[in-house]
Order: C-alpha cells, then sequence, then structure tokens
C-alpha cells in the first residue's frame, strides 16, 4: 500500500509541474500550490486533478484537461483508474473523464466515444 501511495505521490508531482509549465497562466496559483503539498490525501489530490481538468475543459483546453487527469485516466477508450477513491470522489473522476471523451471523441471522430 505504502509504495502505491508513493507511486501515485509521485504521479502527482509530475503532473503538478506539467501543469505549471503547460498552463501556468490558466490555472489558479491556489490549485497548483495546493497540488504540490505532499500530505494531500488520495481523494483530495483526485478533486484537485478534477478541478483542474474542468477549469482547463471551460478554456478549450481539452488535451491539457485529459493530461491533468493522467494519475486516474490516461486516454479516451479506458477506464479510470478508482481504486482507494471514495465514492463521491470516484464519480468526480468519472464525470470528467466521461465529459472529455465526449469532446476529444467528438473533435478526432473517434469511434465509440458518444457510446
Amino acid at each position: 500500500m505504502l509504495e502505491v501511495v508513493r507511486k501515485i505521490c509521485a504521479q502527482f508531482f509530475s503532473l503538478a509541474f506539467s501543469l505549471k509549465i503547460v498552463s501556468l497562466m490558466t490555472l489558479r496559483a491556489s490549485l497548483l500550490r495546493e497540488l504540490d503539498n505532499p500530505r494531500l490525501s488520495v481523494d483530495r489530490r483526485a478533486e484537485l486533478c478534477c478541478d483542474a481538468a474542468r477549469a482547463l475543459e471551460n478554456k478549450g483546453e481539452y488535451e491539457q484537461a485529459r493530461k491533468a487527469l493522467a494519475p486516474y485516466w490516461r486516454r479516451v477508450g479506458e477506464h479510470p483508474k478508482l481504486t482507494d477513491l471514495d465514492q463521491s470522489t470516484s464519480a468526480e473522476v468519472l464525470l470528467r473523464a466521461g465529459v472529455l471523451t465526449g469532446i476529444i471523441g467528438s473533435k478526432n471522430q473517434l469511434r465509440d466515444a458518444q457510446e
């Protein structure tokens, strides 16, 4: 279990760094600072990733939004990883992945993306 937590934390630090570089002007600085906090719970990190994804979606940056969810959802057509997330956090990850699947799938005319 500890190894899984370490792996997730490493992914989030990488994600936070990537988001800073790619979307520094797009995302709220407070959200990025909070993602840097190593003491966040697994659920809070997922919630912040969803917040980042939603902010990027609202700006039309759909691929960046998908990347914000990368620790939980890698690509369209793949099921999100919901291990260790509570029910409401899992629902938010599924919602964000579903919204992005529809948008990215429609934009790129991906087969079965609207299913």
